[in-house]
């Protein structure tokens, strides 16, 4: 799931089939037509990679009735991600438009997350849908707005496959383990073994070997900060809560004075 890696499986122009595979894995459970051809908008560049400074990146397409797939990676967490999410699929949403163009110009976008850290915490399901939708009546307000959320340390499976989505998530779970030259029985499809393929170019390949290895190092730094970060917080909201404390006694104090 570092994200080098990640773009050269599902965003390159030679794997592109890895990407369709993998759209349908996740689309077809949750009841979309089957998706047979795609056009990438932003494709795989190893010099993307170069440096250490991590950018968001995630992979853009179009099908042939014109829906846009966003598929994005974060392993880290954050406060905000969900807010980060829905404003990241509007705003490829609302880029469709040019200016004169009409409303009936709009399509359906559908982003997928993949996280590696928890975000849904009043669920232990690993796999979740957000669209536009009254439960109540049970109506659609319309079907443009898709969110597939995929929290990849709640899938816990192990060998036991059910359908193609567990595949890739057995996949990118436990990927930096596997051993690409003997690997478990689940993994022995022709998709797995391509994108398997990609895995050992970057495990022998000099320049991919330093990317990918550059590009951990970042996201551990990235993950310090961001626990520094969250535990500045939680001290600063503590403080906070015994001065707020320390104000209601004083308040209980001075009434019991009057």
């Amino acid at each position: 799931m570092i994200d080098c890696v990640f773009k050269a499986i599902l965003g390159s122009e030679e794997h592109k089939g890895l990407l369709i595979h993998f759209l349908n894995a996740v689309l077809i459970p949750t009841g979309s037509i089957p998706i047979k051809k795609v056009d990438l908008l932003n494709p795989f560049n190893l010099k993307e990679f170069m440096t250490d400074k991590l950018t968001i990146v995630d992979i853009k397409a179009e099908d042939e009735q014109n829906t846009k797939y966003q598929i994005e990676v974060h392993l880290s967490g954050e406060s905000d991600r969900a807010k980060h999410i829905l404003y990241t699929w509007s705003t490829i949403y609302q880029n469709q438009l040019k200016e004169g163009e009409s409303f009936n110009d709009l399509n359906p976008v559908i982003s997928i997350w993949l996280l590696g850290s928890k975000l849904i915490k009043e669920s232990e399901l690993f796999a979740h849908h957000f669209s536009a939708y009254d439960p109540v009546n049970k109506i659609y307000l319309n079907r443009h707005l898709n969110i597939h959320i995929l929290e990849v340390s709640k899938w816990n499976k192990g060998n036991s496959i059910d359908d193609e989505q567990d595949r890739w998530m057995y996949f990118f779970k436990e990927g930096k383990n596997i051993d690409i030259d003997t690997p478990p029985g689940c993994l022995l499809t022709k998709e797995m073994e391509e994108a398997m393929s990609v895995l050992k170019k970057f495990s022998e390949k000099e320049l991919e070997y330093d990317i990918y290895q550059n590009r951990l190092r970042a996201i551990r730094v990235q993950k310090s900060l961001e626990q520094e970060r969250d535990e500045a917080v939680q001290k600063l909201d503590d403080a906070e809560q015994k001065l707020d404390d320390a104000e209601q006694k004083l308040d209980d104090a001075e009434q019991k004075l009057d």
